[in-house]
Order: structure tokens, then C-alpha cells, then sequence
């Protein structure tokens, strides 16, 4: 009597379907946090939905998945890039988040870059005076008051 006590007690409290609120908790309050990758976060969601949800539906599962990932970026114009790609899986969301992130990192490398030599050469040019008609922005040779 005892142990069989003792198992319909364990059961109770460690059983996956008593554990649905709490799973259903941890994805509402799941976000990303700095400099989490995306794909830490996904196969996060996707464990937590997968022990929320042990008997729905594939589909269903899926979707709720989805959606989660979605409001865990904390990130509007991440999710706005997802919606607009009409994915509808969370590995859809994933690769897109991905593309848009790598597009991200890539632009900020590219803005941090010091100004190329063709740059500087044309703000020389516009504080450049021409020594023939005294005039800012040119040359003597590109004067067009010279013949």
C-alpha cells in the first residue's frame, strides 16, 4: 500500500499532463535574450511546446511553435520580416530570422568601414579653389571659365 501511495504520488506531481501550466508559463515568458542565437532559441521553444502539448497534433504543435518564436524574437522588424515572407513553421521563421540577422551584421560591417579613397579625393575636389577664376569646387584644368 505504501509504495503504491508513493507512485500515485510521484505521478501526480511529475507527470507531463500536471506540468502543462508550467511549460505553457515558460513559453509566454520566453524571450530571446542579447546575443542569443537564433537557433538556441527555436530548439528552445520547440522542447517547451513539444512537453506543453504532449498529445496535440503535429500541426497544432507546429503552429504554436510558430507563434512563440515569433513574439520570443522581442524584435519588430525581425518579426515583420517573417510575417511578410509568409513562412508558417518555425523552421521557416528560423531561416528567415537568420537571412535578416546576416543581412544586419553585414550592413553594420559595411557602415563601420573607413571612407574609400574615391570618397575622400571628391571632398578634396569640392574644397579645392581654382587658382584662375578664384572660384571653390574645381581645378585650374576643369575651369570652365578658362578657353
Amino acid at each position: 500500500p505504501a509504495y503504491c501511495y508513493l507512485v500515485k504520488l510521484l505521478t501526480k506531481r511529475f507527470a507531463p499532463e500536471n506540468l502543462t501550466d508550467v511549460y505553457m508559463s515558460q513559453i509566454d515568458a520566453c524571450v530571446r535574450k542579447p546575443g542569443q542565437p537564433l537557433q538556441e532559441l527555436a530548439d528552445n521553444i520547440k522542447r517547451l511546446v513539444r512537453m506543453a502539448y504532449p498529445s496535440a497534433s503535429l500541426d497544432t504543435r507546429n503552429y504554436l511553435t510558430y507563434r512563440a518564436f515569433r513574439k520570443a524574437l522581442n524584435d519588430h522588424d525581425l518579426e515583420l520580416a517573417i510575417v511578410q515572407s509568409n513562412v508558417e513553421t518555425i523552421d521557416g521563421a528560423l531561416y528567415c530570422a537568420l537571412k535578416c540577422e546576416t543581412f544586419r551584421a553585414r550592413e553594420k560591417k559595411f557602415r563601420q568601414q573607413p571612407k574609400s579613397e574615391t570618397s575622400v579625393c571628391i571632398n578634396a575636389k569640392a574644397n579645392q579653389t581654382c587658382y584662375f577664376c578664384n572660384e571653390k569646387g574645381h581645378a585650374i584644368r576643369d575651369c570652365p571659365k578658362r578657353i
